[in-house]
């Protein structure tokens, strides 16, 4: 894999066709893979000046233009990358920083960013102290392949207040040297499905908008590289606009955007009425939203019933994953209604994917067919074979036993083969009648009502307690959180019952420590902040 990045990078240079595309104070940018290449280059030359010993390279902001070419550069100039999330507080920070030459921080966080090595700002103007772009970019190309094998270092989300520092490493395959013709017919097959799929289009254009301290979004843009799919550069505040606006067909994302995107598609599918809505019907009856999205059948009916909705998420749906946390499988059934699939998937920093929805093998609520190398135990814990060769490098797996990872994630496998998640191990709640809860399924209930922006429940006083985060100005006319909170009560079984709750004053984010920088709530430390705030009865 090593070889196969370092000729990527050397392609780049010829490839004028495809293209970034980010925005630099609301204005449209759009570089080619060409330019990119010559960014890159120019970011080599600006750290050889630096004459780095460790050729260590610690990067902390949000997703940027700026911040993709240096971590890039890295990789091809054969430094080490070290991506800081920028939940960050300062005693992580230096820990990290002690293990780095070097800090390229977005200006945006600077004022976190108080460095005791040398330090370096992206996205700022000539004028500020230190401007990256203002240093001479004196240093040599490297002549030969210097990708490193480890070329990185990255961090967990931290969900579980369990950070752990992750080595990045290529993958090392191993080509048999005389293949079978059972292989051989295998690769054509493979080769036959990827010609006649979407994969092969050149108009494929793929959006990142989480945070690129996050591996995954690093991942999928190394993949856009090679795939020559166009990368569109948002943030979570601009995302929306900016995925009615590109139209992108490639997208990872949190479950909450797909909240957000369900609920206006919801609301003008209850304003279809007469006979738009029987042809709605007829729809469903048919089976057209299961079909493909090359279907020409599926493609006529969806343009002419969904036109309008379509472009709440672009029209161009070919590969929408979620994945990180639980999605709400109303979320899912809403695309799907509208022939939308999105994949949900399960994975981890350490292991990466174990399963993921295809359009082969799809069923909602589950995150997809895992491998021969994931069982459940006897505890319903999710297990993956532990493989020496895969994972020995990495110091900081999670738990292995008796040769099996041990996730911390609970869940079962159907007799179908697809793998349905219950929640963390970690986050059951035990009642005192030995019933076990797992809170998850509860906490999507009550963020179904857009007021309530987050929700953590837990044991509290021998009641299950609801801390939540609530947006009072989304409560419509005499509406109360109380109100909304009995409606979930209704729902559930007799021991689901929410016995008391706590509105908290500042909302949740990544900057007070409350979500991770794919914002996922860090449970376990909003417990520790509010488990002693006095709690309204319901």
């Amino acid at each position: 894999m090593r070889n196969k990045v370092y000729e990527l990078f050397k392609a780049l240079p010829a490839n004028k066709t495809n293209y970034v595309v980010y925005y630099e104070k609301n204005k449209r940018v759009v570089k080619t893979f060409a330019e990119l290449s010559a960014d890159i280059d120019t970011c080599i030359r600006q750290l050889g000046a630096l004459d780095l010993p460790r050729k260590t390279v610690a990067l902390c902001g949000p997703t940027s233009y700026a911040w993709m070419v240096a971590d890039l550069a890295c990789m091809k100039g054969g430094y080490h990358s070290i991506a800081i999330p920028e939940t960050f507080d300062e005693q992580q920070m230096a820990t990290v920083l002690a293990d780095a030459d070097v800090l390229l921080a977005d200006y945006a966080v600077k004022d976190r960013c108080a460095a005791t090595i040398p330090h370096y700002y992206l996205n700022c103007d000539h004028t500020v102290a230190n401007a990256w772009h203002s240093l001479a970019a004196t240093g040599l190309l490297p002549q030969e392949n210097v990708v490193q094998m480890q070329y990185g270092t990255a961090f967990t989300s931290g969900t579980s207040d369990k950070t752990k520092k992750i080595t990045l490493a290529f993958p090392v395959h191993k080509t048999p040297a005389n293949k079978s013709l059972l292989a051989r017919l295998k690769l054509l097959g493979q080769l036959y499905a990827y010609k006649t799929s979407f994969w092969s289009r050149k108009d494929n254009k793929l959006i990142i908008f989480m945070p690129f301290s996050h591996l995954q979004q690093r991942t999928f843009v190394l993949y856009a590289l090679f795939r020559k799919i166009n990368i569109v550069l948002s943030g979570p505040a601009d995302c929306i606009r900016h995925i009615i606006t590109e139209k992108p067909n490639i997208m990872v994302s949190v479950p909450v955007f797909y909240e957000v995107l369900a609920k206006r598609i919801d609301e003008k599918l209850q304003k279809i009425t007469g006979q738009r809505k029987r042809y709605m019907q007829l729809y469903h009856q048919l089976g057209i939203h299961r079909l493909s999205n090359r279907n020409l059948v599926k493609k006529l009916w969806s343009k002419a019933l969904f036109k309008d909705i379509q472009k709440v998420y672009g029209g161009r749906a070919d590969y929408f994953i979620t994945g990180s946390a639980p999605i709400d499988r109303q979320v899912l059934e809403t695309f799907y209604s509208i022939g939308v699939k999105i994949y949900e998937a399960y994975g981890q920093s350490e292991t990466a994917i174990l399963a993921i929805n295809t359009e082969k093998h799809f069923r909602i609520g589950s995150v997809g067919k895992p491998g021969t190398d994931v069982k459940i135990s006897d505890e319903s814990e999710v297990l993956l074979k532990y493989d020496e060769e895969k994972f020995g490098r990495n110091q900081h797996i999670l738990e292995v036993k008796d040769g099996y990872i041990h996730t911390g994630d609970a869940g079962y496998i159907d007799q179908d083969g697809f793998l349905f998640l219950q929640g963390r191990i970690d986050d059951v709640v035990v009642l005192g009648n030995g019933k076990k809860i797992f809170p998850g399924h509860i906490e999507q209930q009550l963020r179904k009502h857009e007021a309530i922006r987050h929700a953590v429940v837990f044991l509290h006083e021998h009641k299950l307690a609801a801390i939540l985060d609530v947006d009072t100005r989304k409560l419509a006319g005499n509406l109360t959180v109380e109100d909304l909170i009995r409606n979930v009560n209704l729902q559930g079984a007799a021991y689901e019952q929410i016995g008391h709750y706590f509105l908290v004053q500042v909302p949740f984010t990544p900057e007070n420590g409350m979500l991770t920088g794919s914002l996922k709530v860090r449970r376990k430390k909003v417990i520790e902040q509010y488990h002693l705030q006095p709690f309204l009865p319901l």
